[in-house]
Order: structure tokens, then sequence, then C-alpha cells
């Protein structure tokens, strides 16, 4: 915590809770559930107004990857945080969860844009489409073709 900010006690809950899960991306509903089956329960609009006071203070990162999904938040730790590392996001289009890959290949795929294409990519901000392992298994046991069109 930054020298002189104050902090109240659903303050303190939520970073602990931030900090807990260093490195994963947390949606407001997935710390409201979390809460919600503690005797520390948090309503919506206490998490929301804690949460941005984080991001304002920069110990927490926003993502808003598209218009319908819900913004996630991250811990930023020093040697965990997607914001201070090449780091690229995975959505599952089937459960919605972003999971943030830290790949040396990457490098190689934003070399090669630049250089072939004559385009910089922003990793930090790139997010793949697809299906989860858990999502793909739930498909009746067999992969599915996260391109393949449906009729």
């Amino acid at each position: 915590m930054k020298k002189g900010k104050y902090r109240t006690k659903q303050g303190e809950q939520i970073l602990a809770f931030m900090q807990d899960r260093a490195g994963e991306h947390i949606t407001v509903h997935e710390i409201y559930q979390y809460f919600e089956h503690t005797e520390h329960k948090l309503g919506v609009t206490t998490i929301y107004r804690q949460i941005d006071k984080l991001v304002q203070e920069g110990l927490v990162k926003k993502y808003v990857l598209d218009p319908t999904s819900p913004a996630c938040f991250e811990y930023l730790e020093n040697n965990k945080s997607c914001a201070k590392k090449h780091c690229t996001h995975l959505k599952c289009i089937k459960c919605g969860k972003l999971f943030h890959v830290q790949c040396k290949d990457w490098k190689a795929l934003e070399s090669h844009i630049l250089q072939e294409h004559h385009f910089k990519l922003d990793m930090t901000r790139s997010v793949l489409y697809g299906l989860c392992d858990r999502c793909q298994e739930m498909a009746c046991g067999k992969e599915v073709d996260a391109n393949a069109e449906t009729v």
C-alpha cells in the first residue's frame, strides 16, 4: 500500500483478495461471489468503488476486452503482471474465461508481422479467441475447432 493512502476495511479485504490472485484476471462478479461465501459479504457497488480506487492507485490494472465482456482486473505484482511483461491474452468464446500467456514464440510472431507486414503489434493489448481445454472437453469429449463456421 502506498504511504498516506486511506483504506477502508472493505478496501483492505479486496486488496488482499487481489494479492492472493496475483497474475490472474478477476471480474467484479468473481470478487462478489467469493465474498458472498464468507462472513465479510460485500455489495457490488462497494466492490466497484474499491476496485476503482486500486486502479487509480496503480495497484490493479483494468482490462476491457470488448463491449460485451465484463472488465477484468489484475493485481500488479512485480513479477507476475501482464502490464510489465510481454503477454498475450486468450479468451474462451464459450465460457468467457481470460488467460494470459507469456511465451517466447510471441516475439517471433511480432517480429514477422513487423518485417513482412510493416505493422507493429502491441502484444500487451492482444487477445486471441478460441476454446479453453475445459470447454473443449465439455463438447461431448470431442475437441472442437474454434474456427469452424456454424450453419
